[in-house]
C-alpha cells in the first residue's frame, strides 16, 4: 500500500478571480514537480477530493541534471 501524507494548509488569494494552496517541497520532488511543470487537476465531487496528477518529468530531471551529475 502507498504511502499517504496528509497536511492541513489554508486557501490563499493569488490573484482576482484565483485562489491556491502552498504545495511543501517535498511533495513537488515528490512527483518530480518544479515550477512551471504541468499538471493535470480532476476534480471529483462525489468524494469532494482535487487530484492533481504529474503531466511529464523530464523538465524536473533537466532542471536537477548539474547537481544530479555533480553526485554522481
Amino acid at each position: 500500500m502507498a504511502e499517504k501524507k496528509h497536511i492541513k494548509e489554508k486557501i490563499i488569494k493569488i490573484e482576482k478571480g484565483k485562489e491556491g494552496i502552498v504545495l511543501p517541497e517535498e511533495y513537488l520532488r515528490s512527483l518530480e514537480l518544479i515550477p512551471g511543470s504541468e499538471v493535470e487537476l480532476c476534480l471529483d465531487k462525489k468524494r469532494r477530493w482535487i487530484i492533481l496528477r504529474a503531466l511529464d518529468s523530464d523538465e524536473f530531471i533537466e532542471h536537477f541534471r548539474d547537481s544530479m551529475e555533480s553526485m554522481a
